[in-house]
């Protein structure tokens, strides 16, 4: 199997009504919900040029029904999409090639989705590169005890290397 015959599930930015949907939606044909069991938390980072933001990002360590799109590649798509959209991914709130001897933000692994439509599968998604370091609170869950990706607000200070979370561990 190729690995754009893989599908895709996107949680928050990616997603199509996500502030980043543009750079995926021209490579993908069919977008349908889903979910996966794991947990939202907030990051917060510092682009290259010292602007913190937050994000979110997922982590299969949870219990929680994370809600979803599970996104299928269109045909014309091929190995270097996806490296291109890990590169995008990878280099997360920086301009140009990362840094020597910078981490990556997000990894692509595979996680089990379910759809409403078939059976359980998998598909990639992207997850914080070091999972225990710069976990942020956890998104919560809505009255029907799904989490669902909100948009997360801006940090306040345009200048500083670290932006405190509320219930950072």
């Amino acid at each position: 199997m190729l690995l754009t015959q893989i599908p895709i599930f996107v949680y928050g930015t990616l997603r199509s009504d996500g502030p980043n949907a543009h750079l995926i939606k021209p490579y993908t044909t069919v977008c349908r919900p889903a979910e996966v069991r794991g947990a939202l938390h907030y990051v917060d980072y510092v682009d290259d040029q010292d602007a913190p933001g937050r994000t979110v990002t997922y982590s299969p360590e949870g219990d929680s029904r994370v809600e979803g799109e599970l996104l299928t590649w269109a045909p014309h798509c091929s190995l270097s999409t996806l490296a291109q959209l890990d590169s995008k991914e990878l280099n997360f709130g920086r301009q140009g090639p990362p840094p020597r001897g910078s981490r990556c933000v997000f990894v692509r692994q595979l996680i089990l989705v379910t759809s409403d439509d078939e059976a359980p599968l998998m598909a990639w998604t992207y997850v914080l590169a070091s999972a225990r370091e710069g976990l942020g609170p956890r998104v919560q869950a809505g009255t029907d005890g799904i989490v669902r990706y909100t948009r997360p607000q801006r940090a306040s200070s345009r200048h500083g290397a670290h932006v405190a979370l509320e219930g950072f561990a």
